[in-house]
């Protein structure tokens, strides 16, 4: 009985060693299909694909490699993992942050795109629509030969991208879109919160307000809040700015007046100083 025990022992020892070293090996000799790992900065926002790269390699994809009206992981090995930072739109569905294990259904005249909310399968094995957390069809279109399948991403703005499947001839594209505004606010509020010695976060709130014309008086209560916990040259020209906006010109002249003097205690000459102080003359005009 022993004995026995033993040679079972043996055997399982065996298999965990085997399997350790198969492992260790995939890494020794290249994968068939790369594995690759793309990241695209949307606004401020992170939108994270990993993938296996097959190959063409002569072979008839699509309808024979890739059937026609079957579940397809774009890729090869290991699922394909779809990870964004923040809550966003896709084909103007909404999809929360989070990590996401990204299919396909091809067809010769549409696909449908599946995002799932388990991310650990290998391939298709293991799916459940139930885990689904959308599905939307987009059209495929002819593109340049692409030997080895790859994530693109196009028309990039600061609050959208067009991620686009290439692979041999096909493209397949679908847009994802964030609220970059409510994002950047949101996330300088957070940052106030946990360092209220910060002059720098208010200030880029303030700044960011001011560039994109947004709430002038909450862009003056960040630069206000900025000058509060060290006045300086950045901030009183953006609370000087803000002020005009908002039709206070007495008082933004003053405040823009007072950061042309904090610039001699600076080392450095500021890079938009030529700039501000063009803005002075004019506005004394």
């Amino acid at each position: 009985m022993f004995k026995k025990q033993l040679t079972i022992f043996a055997i399982i020892t065996a298999f965990i060693f085997l399997g350790s070293r198969i492992s260790e090996a995939q890494y020794l000799t290249p994968r068939p299909s790369p594995l690759q790992e793309v990241t695209q900065k949307v606004g401020v926002s992170d939108v994270t694909i990993v993938y296996s790269r097959p190959g063409v390699k002569d072979r008839v994809i699509w309808g024979e490699l890739v059937p026609y009206n079957k579940m397809w992981r774009p890729g090869a090995n290991e699922n394909t993992t779809f990870e964004i930072s923040d809550n966003a739109m896709i084909e103007g569905k909404e999809i929360p942050a989070g990590k996401y294990s990204f299919f396909t259904i091809p067809a010769e005249n549409e696909w449908t795109v599946i995002i799932n909310k388990k991310s650990d399968h290998f391939g298709t094995s293991g799916y459940d629509e139930a885990n689904d957390v959308m599905r939307f069809t987009v059209k495929h279109a002819e593109d340049d030969f692409v030997e080895r399948m790859r994530f693109d991403f196009e028309d990039l703005t600061d609050n959208s991208s067009t991620i686009v499947l290439r692979w041999e001839k096909l493209r397949i594209p679908f847009g994802i879109e964030f609220n970059t505004q409510e994002i950047v606010l949101s996330n300088i509020e957070s940052l106030s919160a946990k360092q209220p010695d910060n002059w720098n976060i208010p200030l880029s709130g303030a700044t960011y307000i001011l560039s994109n014309d947004l709430d002038y008086q909450k862009g003056l209560t960040w630069a206000e809040a900025s000058t509060n916990i060290e006045e300086n040259y950045w901030n009183t020209r953006i609370k000087a700015q803000l002020l005009k906006k908002l039709g206070k010109d007495e008082e933004a002249n003053a405040e823009l007046a007072k950061a042309v003097v904090l610039v001699a205690k600076m080392e450095n000459q500021p890079f938009d100083y030529e700039r501000i102080k063009s803005l002075q003359d004019e506005w004394n005009k």
